[in-house]
Order: C-alpha cells, then sequence, then structure tokens
C-alpha cells in the first residue's frame, strides 16, 4: 500500500512541475505517466520516458500516539456507546532523539534512491538540488520538530538530509510559488518530485456491537 501511495504522489508531483512545458510535448508527459514494466533487457521502469528525477524535500512525520474512536447507536433501543484506543510508542533504552528521527529520515532518503535507480530513474544530486536560490529560499527553513498534537495523535516531523520545507504537504504551490517551482525546475533539468510519509508504530481497530435485552427487574 505504502509503494502505490508513494507513487501516486510522486506523479503528482511531477504534474506540476510541468506545467509550463510547451502543448506539444502533452502527449509524451501523459505517457511519462503511465506505470509500467520493460524497458532495455526487461528492467522494470516505475515511469515510461523518465530518466532522472530530482527529490528536494521528503518529509517524515513519526507517529508517537495513536488514537482511534468510534461510536455506535442501536436502532431498536436507541442506545449509544463509544469506544476510544490509544497506543503509545514507548522505547526500553531511552527516548528517541532528534538525531535518531534525522538517522532514520537520511537512510530513506538513499534507499529510495536506489528504488528509483532500479525502476529506471537516476536522481540528482543534493548538492545541485541545494545551491538553487527557490530552495536557499524556501518559505519555512526546517520541518517542525516539537511534538505535534492533534486528536489523539501525537507525532514528530523530520526532513530528510536535514532539508528546508519546500512544500507544506496539503494545497499545492500558490500561483507566484508555482511558478518559481517550475523555474526551479528547469533550471535543475529535471521533474521534481516532494514527499510526506507517516510512520506509524500501530494499527490500531475499533469495533463496537451494541446488543441490548428486555428484563422484568430483579
Amino acid at each position: 500500500m505504502k509503494k502505490l501511495i508513494i507513487t501516486a504522489a510522486m506523479a503528482a508531483a511531477i504534474m506540476g512541475s510541468r506545467t509550463a512545458q510547451a502543448q506539444g510535448e502533452a502527449e509524451k508527459n501523459a505517457e511519462a505517466l503511465t506505470i509500467g514494466v520493460g524497458g532495455t533487457f526487461g528492467k522494470p521502469k516505475i515511469l515510461n520516458h523518465m530518466e532522472n528525477l530530482a527529490i528536494p524535500q521528503v518529509t517524515i512525520n513519526y507517529k508517537l500516539t495513536t488514537t482511534e474512536r468510534v461510536t455506535s447507536k442501536d436502532k431498536g433501543s436507541g442506545q449509544i456507546a463509544g469506544a476510544k484506543i490509544t497506543a503509545y510508542l514507548e522505547t526500553t533504552d531511552g527516548e528517541l532523539t532528534t538525531a535518531d528521527f534525522q538517522e532514520v529520515s537520511d537512510y530513506f532518503y538513499s534507499y529510495f534512491q536506489k528504488a528509483l535507480k532500479a525502476g529506471g530513474i537516476d536522481t540528482l544530486a543534493w548538492s545541485k538540488i541545494i545551491a538553487e536560490d527557490f530552495y536557499k529560499e524556501a518559505d519555512e527553513k526546517k520541518a517542525d520538530e516539537d511534538q505535534a498534537k492533534k486528536g489523539g495523535q501525537v507525532w514528530v516531523a523530520n526532513n530528510a538530509n536535514n532539508g528546508n520545507t519546500i512544500y507544506g504537504g496539503k494545497t499545492g504551490f500558490a500561483f507566484g510559488k508555482g511558478m518559481r517551482a517550475v523555474k526551479f525546475a528547469k533550471a535543475l533539468d529535471a521533474p521534481t518530485g516532494y514527499f510526506y510519509l507517516t510512520v506509524d508504530f500501530a494499527d490500531v481497530t475499533v469495533g463496537l456491537d451494541i446488543k441490548s435485552s428486555e428484563h422484568n427487574g430483579w
């Protein structure tokens, strides 16, 4: 499932970086976003016609607390019941530090590059990416590494390579920033991909069933 999510996110990012190309490229770009298998000597291809990719940002949200809630109502009696289950990440050899999260994020970036290479896609050198003004002038310089809390969920955000935060992970770039992002991709001479991932240490599923019966007292 995670592989499918990553592929879909990458395709969306690539489309965003190519919006300023000539209309005559549309058909080729559509083919580039087709996931296929084959290539030279039968090597797998993740995205046809793509030979390189720049990855300016990989942000990983590490879940420390996962909470699930459920409510149910019995149609016959009208009774309502609810339940909440929370799972906490605990370590046996001390608290996880920023350096621990950074090590995992950096390892994933390297692993991702190797996976793309195996799929026929080279990735641009990190030194070339961070040399561009668009990267240096990122609106948010770093991911917020303080614990974030919302709805019973607690997580820590961390950027691979201790990189800048260019894309916020929710809506697309605003028009002005979107145009600068296109120029950034052109300067790198490669599509750009911005990735957000979540590492959850617990898979919590809650089910609730109400059963009632009538009685005539004690």
